[in-house]
């Protein structure tokens, strides 16, 4: 049968689709904060930034923010204070531009650091090697058992550690 029939049948979609399952009811009460809205936070771990210990200070100045980005890149700077994932500083030997991106509903902007000037020149990065998609699927193609993970904003869920704050 294809779509069409759907309208056809008559079904009562919402008793079709309604869960009465009491262990899933049980599972969302005892995790439901992984449920409340907002940018949640990975626990036991900091992330390091290692960096040269020769390496100077760079501080680049800010670029210029078009005027029809302005009032979106401060309510998201706003936002991004509010809750916890910035801290405002008063003065720091570091500092690299921004770059606001416009998202998709044209209504909000994406604030990116631009670190290719500043840190990323003196950072002591690892050179693991990023997985080909194919490996992964080969990897995990005879699974029973898989989930779907919300990675929506995902570095800013991983707290720094206090000696890369400076960075």
């Amino acid at each position: 049968m294809g779509r069409n029939w759907l309208s056809q049948l008559k079904l009562n979609w919402h008793e079709i689709f309604w869960s009465r399952n009491q262990s899933l009811m049980e599972v969302l009460e005892k995790h439901k904060a992984v449920f409340e809205p907002g940018l949640g936070r990975v626990t036991g771990y900091e992330a390091k930034i290692l960096v040269d210990p020769e390496a100077h200070p760079k501080y680049c100045k800010a670029r210029s923010v078009p005027y029809c980005y302005q009032e979106m890149v401060d309510k998201e700077l706003d936002r991004l204070v509010e809750e916890g994932t910035l801290e405002p500083v008063e003065h720091s030997e570091w500092a690299a531009p921004i770059v606001a991106v416009l998202k998709s509903d044209k209504q909000r902007v994406r604030i990116c650091g631009d670190f290719k000037q500043t840190i990323n020149k003196v950072a002591k990065l690892d050179r693991y090697p990023i997985p080909r998609v194919q490996d992964l699927f080969a990897k995990v193609g005879g699974g029973k058992t898989f989930t779907k993970l919300d990675l929506s904003q995902a570095y800013l869920q991983v707290p720094l550690d206090e000696g890369s704050k400076m960075w």
